[in-house]
């Protein structure tokens, strides 16, 4: 079964021209609400529309899973082959609003549960945002901010272990510079949930200096070789500066 049979699943044989056709709509009037008060269509701000605030937010999650799904090979569809944009590109605006539509969704809480998780990642990864957009181009980093605080603690089944395993290879595969230490953040993540699943709570998961430069190149193999005591000091360390975010000195 293809990808565009299993969407099709999600909305049921009953009800899916009823759901694509409020879909529509919903893209539709978001898109007019939006432009009678902007006129930069690049990156709409979703959130600020009534249609988000008082519809789509609302809606039940397998719902809003059910309209990321539907969204993805339109945009896919839009932008394939596309060598020029132009801010008057009615089909553009369009096409930005479903994304930003996917983004606010993942900005804002989400509950998947595995079958849900896996549709989202093989959409990811069959469609794109262009011609040359890898799947990274997706908000795959919130994706994973999801499953990580919805997983925390839990086991995780071997689909969903199958699927993370999968998209780690992914994102590795991706040589460019360009959101280099995003990615190695992403395969972090992915580490630490399948790190997680095979180790007690107590066990300090591995951390290491991100960045493909001579001071990581040679800080963290050392660190490897440490005695265990010495080394998950440094993997606490470690992983406590990078969920730290910088700020500038208060004034005194």
């Amino acid at each position: 079964m293809g990808l565009l049979d299993k969407i099709k699943n999600v909305f049921g044989a009953g009800n899916d021209a009823a759901l694509e056709n409020e879909f529509r709509n919903i893209i539709t009037s978001s898109f007019n609400e939006y432009k009678s008060k902007n006129n930069y269509f690049w990156s709409p701000v979703i959130n600020e529309t009534t249609v988000w605030t008082e519809q789509v937010k609302n809606w039940p999650d397998k719902k809003k899973v059910s309209f990321i799904l539907w969204m993805l090979p339109l945009i896919h569809k839009a932008n394939a082959g596309k060598r020029s944009w132009s801010s008057e590109d009615e089909d553009l605006k369009l096409s930005n609003t479903k994304q930003a539509y996917i983004q606010t969704i993942f900005r804002n809480k989400l509950e998947m549960d595995d079958e849900d998780a896996i549709k989202i990642y093989e959409g990811f990864n069959r469609y794109h945002t262009s011609d040359w957009a890898k799947i990274t181009t997706w908000p795959v980093n919130l994706l994973l901010n999801q499953l990580e605080r919805q997983r925390k603690g839990q086991s995780i089944s071997p689909a969903l272990k199958a699927m993370l395993e999968k998209m780690k290879a992914t994102i590795g595969e991706i040589s460019m510079i360009h959101q280099q230490k995003e990615r190695i953040k992403m395969i972090d993540k992915i580490d630490g949930m399948l790190f997680q699943n095979e180790n007690q709570t107590s066990t300090v998961k591995p951390a290491r200096f991100l960045g493909d430069d001579p001071f990581a190149d040679y800080v963290n193999p050392a660190i490897e070789n440490m005695p265990d005591k010495e080394k998950f000091s440094w993997y606490a360390l470690i992983s406590l500066a990078q969920k730290t975010t910088a700020s500038k000195p208060s004034k005194t």
